[in-house]
């Protein structure tokens, strides 16, 4: 397994992919991932620059919008990143599209997984997503779960630097505006996947009254936003958007966190990237710098408690942090990567981006995998390799 990473801080987008495409074509790459930053206003231009440059018409090409990105040494607010990989047949992928429409997401997210088996021939071993954010997270998770099964499912909304009003994701030459894409992986490898917060749930449990989708109207028989303000002794704010988490508790105690998309004090509405049910009780969430990155060697670990997978030297890490996380870490969301070489112990490719909600299965204690889950403000590693 090859793989060659790039980035670039070129304003221009066809120059900007310009120079990716020349930094890893001569690996000769079967697929590539590529993350932006929202600034490039003509986006269709950076794709097609790789295209052209790197002479292989059945590239998979599969990224999107990030607020900002990752990569091996560094997270950066604008430009792009790539990484390339080439397994010369080892690997096999199938990439399957779809633009949203009025339906329910999770029927849509069924049938679109459904398509990906039938295309890939097989359930995948490991699936990757990317979706715009303007859809019920939670619903889509439900959807992949029906139609994949146990299969893994890695990724994370698409960003557009704390507007949190458009994104991008980018399906070979096509650019979705309003959909996912899901890329399927089998074949000779093998992978780990982590994931945790530092998140703190805080205050006393309420419990939803009455809620539309992902929006929360009236929790305890209040408004939601009276609830939120009580909870955290003052008035929502635009820095609450992506940062202020949810704890959705589920049986046995366990939680999902949400995050706070948006909110409305005169009608009293608080959204959020993922629904919470009627009936569902949560609790507000709340995290300082120093949680977050002390939570990070402790999420890593989780690659070393995993039952079932041999050891293996990673070739390539996989990155979907909360863009929340980055806003509240600023310069000190660094260590997101730092840590994760420090953890990898040798040099190793990374590429990621921080995004508006993260999907992946959680680590159980025995150290397998549930079902894939939705989550906000959530820090998700993928290793893989041979």
């Amino acid at each position: 397994m090859k793989v060659a990473t790039a980035s670039t801080q070129i304003p221009d987008p066809y120059r900007a992919g310009l120079s990716l495409a020349e930094s890893v074509r001569h690996i000769e790459p079967e697929l590539l991932f590529v993350f932006f930053s929202a600034h490039y206003e003509r986006p269709q231009e950076l794709i097609e620059a790789i295209y052209e440059n790197m002479n292989n018409p059945r590239l998979i090409v599969f990224g999107g919008t990030g607020d900002g990105f990752y990569t091996s040494e560094s997270v950066e607010d604008f430009g792009a990143t790539c990484l390339a990989l080439s397994s010369k047949g080892k690997l096999r992928w199938t990439l399957e599209k779809h633009s949203f429409d009025t339906r329910d997401v999770s029927e849509q997210a069924a049938a679109c997984g459904k398509s990906l088996v039938a295309a890939h021939g097989e359930a995948p071993r490991l699936c990757f997503i990317l979706s715009t954010h303007k859809v019920n997270g939670s619903a889509l998770a439900l959807g992949l779960n029906r139609s994949l099964g146990t299969t893994p499912v890695i990724g994370g909304f698409t960003a557009d630097d704390r507007k949190i009003q458009d994104s991008l994701v980018i399906a070979n030459g096509e650019i979705l505006r309003n959909g996912m894409a899901l890329l399927a992986c089998s074949g000779d490898f093998n992978y780990s996947i982590a994931s945790g917060s530092g998140w703190i749930p805080t205050g006393t449990r309420g419990m939803v009254t009455r809620s539309e989708g992902t929006r929360i109207l009236e929790i305890d028989g209040q408004k939601a936003t009276a609830f939120f303000e009580k909870q955290l002794g003052q008035s929502l704010g635009f820095v609450d958007k992506g940062t202020l988490g949810v704890a959705a508790y589920g049986e046995g105690g366990s939680f999902i966190l949400r995050a706070v998309s948006n909110f409305d004090t005169a009608s009293g509405f608080v959204e959020l990237f993922g629904a919470v049910e009627k009936n569902q009780s949560l609790r507000i969430c709340t995290a300082t710098q120093a949680q977050i990155e002390d939570t990070i060697p402790s999420i890593l670990e989780q690659h070393l408690r995993q039952t079932g997978v041999p050891e293996f030297e990673p070739a390539l890490a996989f990155v979907v942090s909360c863009a929340g996380r980055k806003w509240i870490l600023g310069e000190r969301t660094r260590a997101e990567v730092d840590e994760l070489q420090k953890h990898l112990r040798r040099p190793t490719p990374i590429i990621g981006f921080p995004s508006l909600g993260e999907f992946s299965p959680q680590n159980r204690v025995d150290g397998s995998y549930s079902q894939t889950h939705f989550h906000n403000v959530t820090y998700v590693s993928l290793l893989m390799g041979e």
